[in-house]
């Protein structure tokens, strides 16, 4: 039963991100009509993109399953192809929901699940072929469209380049990652040597740098903002989407970023107030010691 709950909510959710997607493309190629869609740092003409993006579903060949394919750009959206949009989220969290309660059935394997679920709709069997795709790519399926209900009137994206994550781990549990690592390295060894006059249960902090984020800072006109000072900021995966305005209907005016990797040459400033020591204290697993009080 749990997987035919799936499969239901499967068939919806492909079939409004086709309904979706062939209403933009409509909507786009008619005579004298203002662009209702904006990518945003993007290698593929727009309509290539649009295709992509409702498209974009599945793990490539050879893909890091860590890794996410992001569209970044702006979708103004009329009101019958906003309530598309409130519907196909809905649908992505219903879809999420279900996957989740059929994983701890434990009724079916999981691949088996994304092989049948690919199979049921013959026109994405056909692109799985062709691109050597194999099963689905559930992030993807789980990313929900910002939607606005009114249209900023500026968009500026900027790279947030100074996300880090801490795990707090104890001495034992970074011995234990260190020997999974080649115990025979001298590296190695010194790394483990510096943490025998420690107490077991100590803590430690395992940093991961996490890779750039793309924000987008919205402005919108004071009659029809959604925050007290008129602003927005948000991490942007997918498109924004805008209920586009029955008169002077257009797009925000978008002012790109910089690159990531020429911001990235600027010095990170050292907090006044942080916890952990700002060399590792063991490199080869990104370990560092609590700062002492």
């Amino acid at each position: 039963m749990a997987y035919l709950a799936l499969a239901e909510v499967f068939d919806q959710f492909i079939e409004l991100s086709v309904k979706v997607q062939q209403s933009l493309l409509k909507d786009q190629q008619l005579e004298d009509q203002q662009r209702i869609f904006e990518p945003v740092l993007n290698t593929l003409s727009p309509n290539k993109w649009l295709y992509s993006l409702f498209q974009d579903y599945w793990y490539q060949d050879n893909q890091d399953g860590r890794v996410t394919r992001n569209y970044y750009g702006v979708i103004l959206a009329n009101e019958q192809q906003y309530a598309l949009f409130q519907q196909l989220n809905a649908c992505k969290t219903l879809f999420k929901h279900c996957v989740t309660e059929l994983k701890s059935t434990g009724e079916e394997n999981p691949a088996k699940i994304h092989q049948s679920l690919a199979k049921r709709h013959p026109q994405y069997q056909t692109l799985l072929k062709r691109n050597g795709l194999a099963r689905l790519l559930l992030k993807h399926c789980y990313r929900l469209f910002p939607l606005f209900s009114h249209c900023p009137t500026h968009i500026n994206y900027s790279w947030y380049l100074s996300g880090r994550s801490i795990q707090k781990i104890t001495v034992k549990d970074a011995r234990n990652a260190l020997k999974k690592l080649d115990i025979e390295s001298r590296h190695i060894q010194l790394q483990l040597q510096s943490l025998v006059n420690y107490p077991e249960k100590t803590f430690l902090a395992r940093v991961q740098t996490q890779a750039p984020l793309l924000r987008a800072n919205l402005r919108f006109d004071p009659a029809h903002s959604p925050t007290p000072n008129n602003r927005q900021a948000l991490n942007t995966a997918l498109p924004i989407v805008c209920l586009a305005p029955k008169t002077n209907k257009r797009l925000p005016t978008i002012k790109l970023p910089k690159t990531a990797q020429a911001m990235g040459k600027r010095q990170r400033a050292f907090r006044s107030d942080r916890l952990i020591e700002t060399n590792p204290f063991l490199p080869s697993i990104r370990v560092h010691r609590y700062l002492t009080a």
